[in-house]
């Protein structure tokens, strides 16, 4: 699995220059045997900005992405950018670029959704389901950072949800969980393709929040 998963994410950024890769920050998330994996929020001296506690991404792994003057994320906010392959190879070569979503909301100026919480990221809204090669399912999503100061505000709650009651992950608050960010090289770097692969990632226990969404958001054969 932890080989297939980057062999599928290699495939996504296929025709990417080398130099676009930095496979020393390569990860595959998880308690299992040459995995990366924590307990609780990470602490390990990096400062991913306020209000982004680090939790072990558990079932994704990583492909590194290079940055330019890493040392600028310092202070930033970690977050999540759920999207689909062609999506997601499109923001690697040219960068975000303002995206709308359905859900009344709307940022002012040039724009892009981003949240806290990868399981958020990864509702097929967002991070399309699509057929791997080996039978199963996958999923890809963003890891970036932005600028706090381009975070606009209020951040919203989970607007996929019909009640805000239900639980997504409990480390994470429903009323801040949609961040609109103003888009822009300086405001957002995109450091991480992860990718997750399931037979059905709607089985999956995280993410059985899935069918209390609105309309075809929460039924089944919306997810695959």
């Amino acid at each position: 699995m932890v080989r297939s998963a980057h062999i599928e994410a290699g495939v996504i950024v296929a025709g990417l220059s080398e130099m676009r890769m930095d496979k020393r920050h390569n990860r595959t998330y998880g308690p299992g045997p040459g995995q990366t994996y924590w307990t609780g929020a990470l602490r390990d001296g990096n400062d991913r900005g306020p209000d982004c506690p680090y939790f072990c991404p558990e079932g994704w792994t990583r492909m590194g992405l290079q940055v330019d003057r890493p040392e600028r994320m310092q202070g930033w906010n970690l977050v999540y950018h759920g999207t689909s392959q062609h999506g997601a190879k499109g923001i690697i070569e040219n960068g975000m670029r303002r995206s709308q979503c359905d859900n009344g909301k709307q940022g002012d100026g040039d724009t892009a959704y981003f949240t806290p919480c990868i399981e958020y990221a990864a509702h097929p809204r967002y991070a399309r389901i699509v057929d791997s090669k080996d039978s199963k399912k996958m999923q890809v999503v963003l890891q970036c950072r932005v600028l706090p100061n381009a975070v606009q505000t209020p951040k919203y709650e989970a607007t996929l949800l019909k009640d805000q009651r239900t639980v997504i992950d409990s480390r994470y608050d429903n009323q801040s969980m949609e961040w609109i960010t103003e888009v822009g090289p300086d405001n957002i770097i995109v450091y991480g393709l992860m990718v997750r692969k399931a037979k059905d990632p709607s089985e999956l226990p995280s993410s059985q929040w899935w069918t209390e969404c609105h309309g075809v958001f929460g039924q089944g054969p919306y997810f695959c």
